[in-house]
């Protein structure tokens, strides 16, 4: 059997040994080539791969995971990214419940996606909701993108945007809270 997945030596992995990994393709963690001295890495975090009790991880075909992507499903929760997609460096994708990554998506650096608020308001309990982005999804660099949202397959995410709400299939999408800047659009990897 091939191997499937590559890593940088400095990668942090703690995998609940009731959590499913599945990686049906192949999984890049870091980066992976020798370098002499900083070569423009400064302020890169180390990886991080975390999958808690009864998590799934599952990687649909080949990703990619830039320096310093940390990748933290919580207990029960489940993360799926398809086929093509890559995370460039300092990401954070934070899953309580679920979040599902489409086929041909570009994640820039320094983007969080966060399908919790962590926190109770008064005695409810933590609200968490399903994040899904389409195929062939860009997102910018810096963007947030929160609980609940759907962004459909083509959308591009602004560098910066906030993201509270569902994005149209091939909108541009900017601002805090992001709104709506063009539609119908069509971007080439």
């Amino acid at each position: 059997m091939p191997l499937r997945v590559f890593t940088h030596w400095k990668t942090r992995w703690s995998i609940d040994k009731t959590a499913t990994v599945t990686v049906r393709e192949q999984l890049i963690v870091g980066r992976l080539d020798t370098q002499i001295g900083q070569n423009g890495q400064e302020g890169i975090d180390r990886n991080v791969i975390q999958v808690g009790e009864q998590g799934v991880l599952e990687i649909d075909g080949k990703v990619r995971f830039g320096p310093g992507v940390r990748v933290l499903v919580g207990p029960n929760a489940k993360l799926k990214i398809g086929d093509r997609s890559y995370i460039t460096a300092n990401s954070k994708l934070i899953v309580k419940s679920e979040v599902e990554i489409g086929t041909d998506c570009a994640i820039s650096w320094d983007v969080q996606l966060m399908d919790t608020d962590f926190h109770r308001i008064a005695e409810g309990a933590v609200n968490t909701k399903k994040i899904t982005i389409g195929n062939k999804v860009w997102i910018g660099s810096r963007a947030t993108i929160m609980k609940g949202v759907t962004i459909g397959d083509g959308a591009v995410i602004a560098a910066g945007a906030v993201v509270t709400k569902d994005v149209p299939p091939g909108a541009v999408v900017g601002g805090n809270p992001a709104c709506v800047l063009r539609e119908q659009v069509k971007w080439v990897p």
